[in-house]
């Protein structure tokens, strides 16, 4: 708290010192909050929060805090003429969480051209994009699929736009593993005449700080938001599921109260859900992939993107599918380079050990079953109770 209650005081006192007739100044931070980030985010945090704040708001009559994961968004839009302005930068900044399950980097640059285009003509702008440098697009993305060179070419033409204006661009990257993934910043910071700056502690000797642990007001507070983020999500989709759920008649209320009424799940069927369990050093690391999977179609596995996806290790989408041969599931390779050793196609495949391995020779096991809800274990635990 006292570095940043000394922050706030250097920042002011620079901010007297501004010359009233000079053209306003604005200064767009935009930052990647996808979840590949998420092992330097506290570092990063405190690098906008005791780097930036003190170093680039000296100058700055306005702060646009913009952030980006599936999609790009505005956090705070804010005119700075006072401590308190300070203060809600601050907050708008301790509330960024990296939780985003893509990277659309392309959109992202666009976004920053189409906003920074709209600020005053007359104003001077200095940019710094924060990012690891992937760029994984969601589905609905206009840019899902590219290849690399047409998602080259997109975003040169936006970064072409941005160098027209004169605009001050800084790249800051953080270190990732790119794996698979399509790495445009490079290219984008060529097409900028900027350099790329990495993100290590070493080279930010402004901020002692960042060689040590954030404090820990600073973390607990961080840590009391995502709890409260968490909880929040959790109870709205809880509370959700059950409004839709009594409207569209799948739970019948007197089913919850009344002894030897079941509860009705006709809108599951449950012999058409698959679980995938993941291992990796034979520990099981999650089976949150639960989908439907109906008689005739195919389901993709791999990375992000695919329909039963893994994120243990670093894979590209859609690697291999999984049918519904008529009630026999079959697991047919698409990337044989993945699967070693495995007979393709592996029928009846429920209950295999299907091992997976990455290009960096990491190896997990995969392992699908059929999916049995609570709902249906009670009803059947109530069905054998009435037959004894």
């Amino acid at each position: 708290m006292k570095v940043i209650a000394f922050s706030a005081v250097l920042f002011l006192s620079l901010l007297s010192a501004v010359n009233v007739a000079a053209d306003d100044s604005e200064l767009l931070v935009m930052v990647d909050t996808s979840e590949s980030m998420f092992l330097f985010f506290d570092d990063l945090v405190d690098y906008l929060i005791k780097d930036l704040l003190k170093d680039n708001f000296q100058d700055a009559d306005y702060f646009h805090l913009l952030s980006f994961a599936d999609e790009p968004q505005v956090e705070i839009a804010i005119v700075i003429d006072d401590d308190n302005s300070l203060r809600r930068a601050i907050a708008a900044i301790l509330l960024l969480h990296p939780l985003g399950r893509y990277t659309d980097l392309i959109r992202a640059v666009q976004f920053l051209y189409d906003y920074t285009s709209s600020l005053p003509e007359d104003s001077t702008k200095s940019i710094f994009l924060l990012t690891d440098g992937i760029h994984d697009p969601p589905p609905e993305s206009p840019f899902y699929n590219w290849d690399e060179k047409r998602s080259l070419s997109e975003i040169l033409k936006n970064a072409t736009e941005i160098k027209k204006q004169g605009w001050s661009v800084h790249i800051i990257h953080l270190p990732g593993d790119v794996g698979d993934a399509v790495d445009l910043l490079p290219d984008l910071a060529a097409a900028l005449e900027t350099p790329i700056i990495p993100f290590t502690r070493e080279d930010q000797q402004s901020s002692p700080s960042l060689s040590e642990p954030a404090p820990e007001p600073v973390l607990r507070y961080r840590f009391i938001i995502y709890i409260l983020y968490t909880l929040l999500a959790l109870l709205l989709a809880y509370f959700l599921i059950r409004f839709i759920k009594f409207l569209t008649g799948n739970i019948r209320i007197p089913a919850l109260f009344a002894p030897g009424l079941y509860i009705s799940e006709s809108y599951i069927k449950g012999s058409d859900l698959l679980i995938m369990h993941v291992y990796y050093h034979e520990w099981l690391m999650h089976k949150h992939s639960i989908k439907s999977v109906e008689p005739g179609v195919f389901r993709s596995v791999g990375g992000r993107g695919s329909v039963f996806s893994i994120q243990v290790i670093t894979l590209p989408r859609n690697i291999a599918l999984i049918h519904n041969d008529g009630g026999r599931f079959v697991f047919q390779v698409k990337k044989e380079e993945y699967f070693p050793g495995l007979v393709d196609p592996l029928a009846d495949c429920l209950n295999r050990r299907i091992e997976v391995v990455c290009k960096k020779g990491q190896k997990i096991v995969m392992i699908f079953e059929r999916y049995v809800s609570p709902l249906e274990e009670i009803n059947n635990i109530m069905r054998s109770i009435r037959s004894s």
